[in-house]
């Protein structure tokens, strides 16, 4: 029997979620089961093994065609994946650069904004924004382009320079709260004072791990009323789901600033101290579906406060007119 047209393209697609399926199952509750299988297997979604670029930045899970880097809650779920690089596109993207997805392979949930002005009885405009489920392809997954990547780092990192940028992170953050070495046993934030106490960095077995921590503790700072007033912070006991959303919040935190800097996030303290909390994480995640998504959004704010830059709702490279719905 001869296939129409309709159904030729249909088999050169490859296969992407159906519209029925989504209908079916929240997209909050597709983002938990995707990181909730990860976290089983022991693996941490934000404490992925991302390679150094020769200019000292990890290498995340970037789309191929804007060259932006996924954000937030795509940012953790493109990092699930286990391909030999992290390049992304949407399927226009890849026929409008001559590639084509190789038949059959399955494509990757991310999440995009839609937006709409509406202009309120005080004359002021009010930009309301909700979430889209997209699907977008590894460039693994595409043939008939030829991909150029940029180079990987030939060697171990330069500490002198690792260090430096992370000592920038504070001293550019608007406004930081003060940082002080008090209590030299542990490392906390306290909303009542504004102070972020940390150890020495002698007190850590590796650099890395040191600079994870008080990335992690900066996280929890910009929730002060002077910044971005996050509800969370010390609003319940250990345990409870503010709580847990505020600790995810600030461990995605202190992952993405990683990402900034450079730091490997398989040094191997840094693995020990997250995998001591993933049980807990993954009662709390069963417990609510939105939580991860919620965390990953609060600590993109976050890291945008602290890097002094504009949090951006909208800009994930899937939407501009290249977006496609599951």
């Amino acid at each position: 029997m001869k296939k129409t047209n309709s159904q030729s393209r249909k088999s050169q697609q490859g296969t992407r979620p159906s519209n029925k399926a989504a209908s079916k199952t929240s997209l909050y509750q597709q983002i938990t089961d995707k990181l909730l299988a990860q976290m089983e297997k022991g693996v941490i979604p934000w404490k992925r093994p991302w390679k150094i670029l020769d200019n000292g930045m990890a290498e995340v899970p970037t789309n191929y065609v804007t060259k932006k880097s996924y954000r937030g809650i795509n940012l953790m779920l493109l990092s699930c994946n286990a391909y030999s690089r992290p390049y992304y596109m949407t399927y226009r993207q890849a026929q409008s650069q001559g590639g084509q997805v190789k038949k059959g392979e399955k494509g990757h949930l991310v999440v995009f904004y839609k937006t709409l002005t509406q202009q309120q009885e005080s004359g002021k405009d009010k930009i309301l924004f909700w979430e889209r489920p997209s699907v977008v392809f590894n460039i693994d997954q595409i043939e008939g382009i030829d991909f150029r990547q940029p180079d990987l780092l030939i060697g171990q990192p330069d500490q002198t320079l690792l260090n430096e940028r992370c000592e920038a992170v504070y001293q550019n953050f608007p406004a930081p709260p003060r940082l002080v070495n008090q209590q030299l046993d542990r490392a906390f934030y306290q909303r009542s004072t504004d102070v972020v106490n940390m150890p020495p960095v002698q007190a850590f077995t590796t650099p890395a791990m040191y600079y994870s921590v008080l990335f992690h503790e900066l996280t929890h700072a910009t929730g002060h009323t002077n910044r971005l007033n996050r509800d969370d912070l010390g609003a319940g006991a250990m345990g409870s789901q503010s709580y847990s959303r505020e600790e995810l919040t600030a461990e995605l935190g202190a992952a993405f600033l990683g990402a900034v800097c450079g730091i490997n996030q398989q040094d191997q303290a840094i693995q020990i101290q997250t995998a001591s909390y993933l049980k807990g994480y993954m009662r709390a995640l069963k417990d609510d579906v939105t939580l991860f998504y919620k965390a990953s959004q609060q600590a993109q704010k976050a890291v945008d406060h602290i890097l002094n830059r504009s949090y951006e709702t909208v800009p994930q490279p899937e939407e501009n007119d290249v977006a496609e719905s599951v």
